[in-house]
């Protein structure tokens, strides 16, 4: 096994994944950022990656590791498990990842576009562990580096695309940007699609997607509400 594998304990969120802004050169040392080994973004390495979308707490200014109220963490960590994942992964690997919530605009994306650069994704829910929660389980299989043609999802991504995209979002959510206001954070995820396209395209297969995950999540809840109204029996 020793000589098949090689573990790297790295913090995620510490990786440089794209080129320190010319303004933002003096705040750089304080973010302690390090190299990222070339073997997490060589492409054709892998052939199964996994991730971890649960999302962190977002830390609040004043917090030693924001810079201009900008969180450190939060979606930095998964913004760097997918470009780390889509980086390395082969052309027909498969990709499986925790997410959290499928109403966010960020999961809403991801999953998309995981939808739009693999041959097949599924989506599921344990009916017992963590069940009166959020989280899901996503599959991606036979990951391409463009969107097959025929799909019918009326959009159209490619790896590379959405790697620069992801890179642009990083450096966005590490150094942040001029005019940060609600309007620009809504859209951090445009590169894959506009919450317009989301809606005309891809709202209804998004819909048909996640409604087993709804489904179990709906029966846990209103289970454990009979429970509690039971007195815990």
């Amino acid at each position: 096994m020793a000589d098949r594998h090689t573990l790297f304990w790295l913090d995620l969120v510490r990786l440089q994944l794209a080129p320190t802004p010319p303004h933002r050169a003096n705040n750089a040392a304080t973010l302690n950022l390090t190299e990222t080994p070339p073997i997490l973004i060589q492409p054709e390495t892998f052939d199964l990656v996994i991730l971890d979308g649960h999302p962190l707490p977002v830390q609040r200014p004043g917090d030693p590791a924001c810079i201009d109220a900008v969180p450190l963490l939060g979606p930095r960590l998964l913004v760097s498990q997918l470009f780390i994942a889509l980086s390395s992964a082969r052309e027909g690997a498969t990709l499986f990842i925790k997410l959290v919530g499928t109403p966010r605009d960020d999961v809403q994306r991801i999953i998309c576009m995981l939808d739009a650069l693999s041959d097949e994704i599924i989506l599921n829910k344990p009916t017992l562990m963590f069940a009166t929660q959020e989280s899901f389980y996503v599959v991606a299989r036979g990951l391409r580096n463009t969107t097959r043609a025929g799909r019918g999802l009326g959009i159209s991504l490619t790896r590379q695309g959405v790697l620069s995209g992801l890179q642009r979002l990083w450096t966005e959510l590490t150094f942040g940007r001029a005019g940060d206001d609600i309007k620009t954070r809504e859209g951090r995820w445009n590169f894959i699609c506009t919450k317009e396209q989301f809606k005309k395209f891809y709202e209804r297969r998004y819909a048909e997607l996640t409604a087993p995950v709804l489904k179990v999540l709906r029966e846990a809840l209103e289970a454990k509400i009979e429970v509690d109204r039971r007195g815990g029996l």
